[in-house]
């Protein structure tokens, strides 16, 4: 027997394999994993142009969720190089864009996205959150109408587009937006959240109250639903109850400026002068957060 070649077959036999495993992990892992499997395809030098660019596309989307932005954005941007028609590398680089706080180079990358696959939804959600937080709610609202016109199963798009709206005072519209959400996705923490807003805004406290109770049954963690629930029981009266909500916002996040301020207000209504002052200054001290409305980006299907 030639064993010689029989060790040189198992070796080539196991090289493809663990080749195999790579690709596989790269295509669905996320993390530690998909990075090592990833870079592993990467430096194979099996795989040239737009192949090679999905294993950097994926590589970015690992790295993106460890929160390596810088590092997500420079794959995708590789991506980009190797398949400049890429549309889904796009999309990802202007996610993580957005979340580096990069609204223009978000608002660009979600266009290519588009100019590349004028029915890719998500990037007409995605670039609708970017054009809200710059202030522009009728091209945002104009985005989610396209992203849903698409994928009228968009349940985040009506979520997003019921921020818009609600932004705009159309609170009705905004909560049918949110109905539609949840009708779409009955679990929808968010959606859940953002219609207690509305209906806060509404003065129907009481079924403000309701869906944030339905949000904290779905996530006991979720703090922004702690301190909204918290507005409206202060709104109500219960003194008590709005302390005890603020308080577990605020133990769930220590840096919750906006929890901080509201638990003054309720201090003070307290009689509780020096807790008020403490909590005060935390609040000038602490990171600012936007806590009113969660608009939520798309992350599956940008592999």
């Amino acid at each position: 027997m030639n064993y010689r070649l029989l060790l040189t077959t198992v070796l080539s036999f196991t090289t493809i394999q663990t080749y195999a495993d790579d690709a596989n992990i790269c295509a669905k892992s996320s993390g530690e994993a998909g990075i090592v499997s990833c870079t592993r395809v990467i430096e194979s030098a099996r795989w040239k142009h737009t192949n090679l660019a999905w294993a950097y596309n994926n590589r970015g989307i690992a790295r993106r969720d460890k929160g390596d932005f810088n590092g997500a954005i420079t794959d995708y941007s590789r991506a980009i190089e190797l398949d400049p028609r890429h549309a889904m590398a796009y999309y990802n680089r202007g996610l993580a864009r957005k979340i580096k706080g990069d609204l223009d180079g978000s608002i660009s990358d979600y266009s290519r996205a588009i100019e590349l696959n004028p029915r890719y939804s998500h990037a007409y959600n995605g670039r609708g959150i970017a054009r809200l937080e710059k202030g522009d709610i009728d091209g945002a609202i104009a985005d989610y109408n396209r992203a849903i016109e698409h994928d009228p199963r968009n349940a985040r798009a009506y979520n997003n587009r019921g921020n818009a709206k609600r932004k705009k005072g159309d609170l009705d519209g905004a909560i049918a937006d949110y109905n539609r959400a949840l009708a779409l996705n009955p679990r929808y923490i968010f959606a859940y959240s953002n219609r207690g807003n509305a209906k806060q805004d509404k003065n129907d406290l009481d079924g403000a109250i309701a869906d944030y109770n339905r949000a904290l049954a779905l996530d006991p963690q979720y703090a922004h639903a702690y301190n909204n629930r918290g507005n409206a029981k202060l709104k109500k009266g219960d003194y008590d109850g709005a302390l005890a909500d603020f308080n577990r916002a605020l133990e769930l996040d220590p840096q919750y400026t906006i929890a901080y301020k509201n638990r003054s207000i309720v201090k003070l209504a307290k009689d509780d002068i020096n807790g008020a002052i403490v909590d005060f200054i935390r609040a000038l001290t602490a990171r600012s957060r936007n806590t009113k409305t969660v608009s939520e980006e798309t992350k599956i299907m940008a592999r």
